[in-house]
């Protein structure tokens, strides 16, 4: 019976991650419609992607996901068909599957007769790390702890070995390291998003997985799985991106709807220290960074603009609306603050990189639609390394790009991603410690964090 439910629970969630996501917005399809070449996505997001791009005046546009050209029906978007296949799959895996009944303690067939708490942070046994091409596992500095928690680690730097390059294998030039999978399981991926590096090196990254969602998982700097968390509030939550304050603790974008956070603070023992931001029930936070005078900024999928928050994490302003313009944006999913606090947001709707100032001045942006060298296709994560260079995740072209601070490309980190399982994308990016270049990718029943060698370049 336990075999089976868990069994039943790894199929809704394959389901779900497989079938029942729009590869637009990454969150559950709204009203799916669906395109001559099957792909499905939600009927305002499409209805954005086209008019964003001004294909409704040539009546064809290209698959957000396969390039497949298709044209527009006389009632525009909305004439698609719907996809009643995906309506009934998404109301036949809402439904809440039986619980399997407790056994007792002492059951023969070894079951536990609880499911496991993951409402507390739990230090957990390390997952094997990758050890490839020269990487060796680095010890604990307090040998005396079987599991050390990250508060119990010195701050360290990264120990400098050469790149595990994998001949024949997809996206491995200049890996360092690799660690995380996807499983239905309590330490794997279910549906990864946001990443971050903290002050010792330590990964933290977000998960909004089906079976164990809304969660915070912290690796160590070798890959190792430290330790856990679930986010809560008032009502339930929807994790989003994640950043680290000036004091090292861990920021997280949330939407609490029908709550008022926008974000909470905890410590990395999963104490949750305090919830911001009043009246945010009709946002939908994405991205989030924090700026070397402790401010905020929000990426608000909702209402196509970002708001920013002062040291007090007080609500300043917002800058941005819906549409292609300069001070427009379409779909802004992640955010980044360089040296000079200047804000720099990935248009993904637009296909482009747009640079603010700190208070929300237009300076300038960079990318076009396309392939290309310099090109982008929705964009989604981006990071800042230690030259000022903006590290993008391309994630319609399958790749990973750096660029100056004033938008010249510079290099293709990783391409071709889909070639490491069918549509894997690089969803995000952060420097670490060494300034190199972590990327998150995920992609239909696969997740991972590879490193790569950067060292970054002097920016122009």
């Amino acid at each position: 019976m336990a075999n089976r439910a868990v069994s039943a629970m790894s199929l809704r969630t394959q389901i779900q991650e497989d079938y029942l996501t729009c590869a637009i917005c990454f969150s559950p399809f709204d009203r799916p419609k669906a395109l001559p070449c099957i792909h499905t996505f939600c009927l305002d997001c499409l209805r954005d992607f086209v008019t964003s791009r001004g294909y409704e005046n040539s009546g064809k546009f290209p698959c957000p996901v396969c390039r497949e050209e298709a044209t527009l029906p006389s009632e525009g978007v909305s004439g698609f068909p719907d996809n009643y296949y995906i309506t009934s799959l998404k109301d036949t895996v809402a439904k809440p599957a039986r619980p399997a009944p407790p056994r007792p303690v002492g059951d023969p067939m070894g079951f536990a007769s609880q499911p496991p708490n993951i409402t507390a942070p739990v230090p957990v046994p390390p997952s094997p790390t990758v050890v490839e091409g020269g990487w060796e596992k680095i010890p604990s500095e307090k040998p005396g702890l079987l599991y050390p928690s990250v508060s119990q680690m010195s701050t360290v730097h990264e120990i400098p070995s050469p790149p595990c390059d994998q001949s024949g294998l997809p996206c491995t030039a200049g890996m360092m390291l690799k660690f995380g999978k996807w499983a239905p399981t309590i330490n794997d991926f279910q549906k990864p998003y946001g990443l971050t590096v903290g002050e010792n090196g330590e990964f933290v990254i977000t998960d909004r997985g089906t079976e164990y969602s809304n969660r915070v998982l912290v690796f160590s700097k070798s890959g190792e799985l430290l330790s856990r968390f679930v986010c809560t509030g008032k009502q339930t939550i929807k994790v989003a991106s994640v950043a680290m304050t000036p004091d090292n603790n861990i920021m997280v974008a949330v939407d609490n709807s029908p709550g008022n956070a926008i974000m909470q603070e905890y410590n990395f023992d999963g104490k949750l220290l305090k919830s911001y931001g009043d009246f945010y029930r009709h946002d939908k936070p994405s991205g989030i960074a924090i700026s070397s005078k402790n401010h905020v900024a929000i990426s608000n999928l909702e209402g196509n603009n970002v708001l920013l928050f002062t040291e007090q994490r007080k609500f300043s302003t917002k800058f941005g609306w819906k549409g292609s313009g300069d001070n427009h944006f379409m779909f802004p999913q992640f955010v980044a603050c360089n040296h000079k606090d200047y804000i720099i947001v990935s248009d993904s709707g637009n296909d482009c990189i747009k640079v603010f100032d700190a208070v929300g001045n237009f300076k300038r942006k960079f990318g076009e639609s396309g392939t290309a060298s310099g090109c982008l296709s929705f964009p989604m994560g981006i990071a800042i390394d230690s030259n000022n260079n903006i590290v993008v995740a391309d994630a319609g072209n399958f790749r990973v790009e750096i660029f100056t601070s004033k938008g010249q490309h510079i290099r293709t980190v990783v391409k071709d991603t889909d070639l490491i399982s069918s549509d894997v994308k690089p969803l995000n990016v952060a420097i670490t410690r060494g300034n190199n270049i972590a990327v998150l990718f995920s992609g239909p029943q696969f997740a991972e964090v590879r490193v790569y060698r950067w060292g970054g370049g002097s920016s122009i």
